[in-house]
């Protein structure tokens, strides 16, 4: 699975430095608290595995992408 980012309209005033990446365990009624540790915190593309990743076949899960400044 690839997701792709694009940076947030306004920064608030102070330059983006890192981006984070949390993703859900795959229930659909629980919100993303789990940081993604593949995600390289710069890039606006990442690549998800199965098995680095730990996904499971068939679940549907959230991700929150956030922007990190001064």
């Amino acid at each position: 699975m690839i997701l792709k980012f694009t940076p947030p309209a306004y920064d608030g005033g102070s330059q983006i430095t890192a981006y984070e990446l949390y993703i859900n365990d795959g229930d659909p009624l629980t919100e993303p608290t789990t940081l993604v540790t593949t995600y390289d915190g710069s890039s606006m593309t990442h690549t998800l595995t199965d098995t680095a990743d730990s996904l499971t076949a068939g679940k549907i899960y959230k991700f929150i992408y956030r922007a990190i400044n001064a």
